[in-house]
């Protein structure tokens, strides 16, 4: 049992490590290319990609730890702890490099989100014949809710990451489970 839980951190560790990775590369291609959350098509599309990633990695490394290490066979319950290991690790690796970005890479980039976000709420509601007052209220709210800084994008990552990867972790637990068929001998 005991190289059961020590596979189990192992295995964990490098598939957060790799969903993490993978999270920070697409942070920065996104970054890189200047596409920022805002508005709602495009904060739509990223969720899906994010959506998709945790998916797409949760259930390969899942698979992989239940057909390369458990025999084939694995739990519903395995496989969502090993799930919830793995997207813990993930967070924690994406909170770090949140960190990282948003106090020394670039902190001034959650000024400038909070700029286009305003510029795009007041913009849209413009376009849509929203009386003056009402603008101004939730451009007031957006300016209530400030900028993140870094340790509130660290709390986000953390917490975020977590319960998104958490429910990506049912849903893979559900498919990855594979239960040992008992053979009766012929009585």
């Amino acid at each position: 049992m005991a190289e059961t839980k020590s596979s189990l951190l192992k295995n964990a560790i490098n598939g957060g490590l790799l969903l993490g990775l993978i999270q920070i590369v697409f942070g920065v291609i996104l970054y890189v290319l200047d596409i920022m959350p805002i508005g709602i098509s495009t904060g739509l599309i990223l969720l899906v990609i994010c959506l998709l990633i945790y998916f797409v990695v949760v259930f390969y490394v899942s698979k992989s730890y239940r057909n390369n290490v458990l025999g084939g066979y694995i739990s519903f319950g395995q496989a969502f702890v090993f799930g919830l290991a793995v997207v813990i690790v993930a967070a924690i690796l994406s909170a770090i490099y949140s960190y990282i970005f948003n106090a020394f890479i670039d902190p001034e980039y959650a000024g400038r989100v909070l700029s286009a976000t305003r510029d795009w709420t007041e913009t849209f509601m413009e376009s849509k014949g929203v009386p003056e007052a009402q603008i101004t209220e939730a451009l007031n709210k957006i300016d209530e809710k400030g900028l993140v800084t870094p340790l509130k994008s660290v709390r986000q990552a953390l917490v975020g990451g977590t319960i998104m990867g958490a429910i990506i972790t049912l849903i893979t637990s559900a498919i990855v489970k594979k239960k040992e068929e008992v053979i009766h001998s012929g009585e």
